[in-house]
């Protein structure tokens, strides 16, 4: 089964999502997408100088990779989003972008388990940022979202009501003796 972002991403291989199990790893997305930003930040100046983007470009794709790692960042140490510098639509295109990139790269280098491993989590990004919402809020904002609360909600809670204390041991029944076994007359 293909699942796709958006009509222009890349095709998402279901089978590659589940046996890499990267359907939890927030923690190899979210670094995903830092290896995404130092890409950017280490190789636009260059691409800037070459005349390849503008300075208005590489400026927008650094502002854009910044805002994708602040929201996995939340998602991974499980606090409220900040406000975002861009779009969720423009964090959509761009990661749908990034994902088609590292494919062919991927496909350039069959040798080589970490570029297409990386190929493959760049792509879950952007399959995460698909809008899910009318208004076209990215899938891992609305998880983090429903995260969020149902923390929220399990932290209000009241505490669980602590076990009643064991009764202790009673002392042992005093001996009978045959006095105070014998019937008295006039009773049952």
């Amino acid at each position: 089964m293909i699942l796709s972002a958006s009509p222009n991403a890349p095709p998402f291989d279901a089978a590659e999502w589940h046996r890499d199990c990267l359907r939890r790893d927030w923690a190899g997305l979210a670094a995903a997408a830092e290896r995404l930003l130092a890409d950017r930040l280490e190789r636009d100046p260059a691409a800037v100088e070459a005349e390849r983007l503008t300075t208005a470009e590489a400026q927008s794709r650094e502002r854009i990779m910044r805002d994708v790692v602040t929201i996995w960042r939340a998602v991974v140490r499980k606090q409220d989003l900040p406000e975002l510098a861009v779009s969720h639509a423009a964090a959509r295109a761009d990661l749908e972008g990034a994902a088609a990139a590292w494919a062919r790269i991927s496909k350039s280098r069959p040798g080589d388990q970490g570029c297409a491993d990386l190929a493959i989590r760049v792509a879950a990004l952007a399959w995460y940022h698909q809008a899910v919402t009318p208004a076209g809020t990215p899938q891992i904002v609305f998880i983090h979202n429903f995260n969020q609360y149902s923390r929220s909600i399990a932290g209000s809670r009241p505490a669980a009501p602590k076990k009643a204390p064991t009764p202790l041991a009673t002392a042992p029944a005093p001996p009978r003796t045959k006095a105070a076994t014998a019937r008295q007359a006039g009773l049952f």
